[in-house]
């Protein structure tokens, strides 16, 4: 499968940028990718992809809502958030950073 170009993603918030497991977090963003192919958006917490939900604010101005759960630390206080654009067979056709989420205690499950 070909995907001759890459998406247009822009990241125009998130929140929040501290708390501890559990806790919700949104990112607004911006995404256009002209194709045809079934395609998903994803957000990672560190190295976890976790269950996002995905919500299109605007149709015509492509601006898009991410909802997602932080998950127990694993290792690190702070951690980076990217989002990934992956195809029906969760290949990642690509990734952005979005920022950094910072657990306030150690909760190490």
């Amino acid at each position: 499968m070909s995907y001759p170009y890459l998406p247009i993603i822009s990241v125009l918030n998130y929140h929040p940028s501290e708390g501890n497991a559990g806790v919700p977090i949104f990112v607004q963003l911006y995404f256009y990718y002209p194709t045809r192919e079934q395609i998903y958006l994803r957000l990672n917490i560190g190295w976890t992809a976790v269950t996002t939900q995905v919500s299109k604010i605007s149709e015509k101005y492509h601006r898009y809502h991410l909802r997602a759960t932080i998950p127990h630390r694993m290792r690190y206080l702070k951690v980076a958030l990217s989002i990934e654009v992956v195809d029906s067979q969760n290949n990642v056709l690509h990734s952005v950073f979005v920022g950094y989420f910072t657990y306030k205690e150690p909760d190490i499950p």
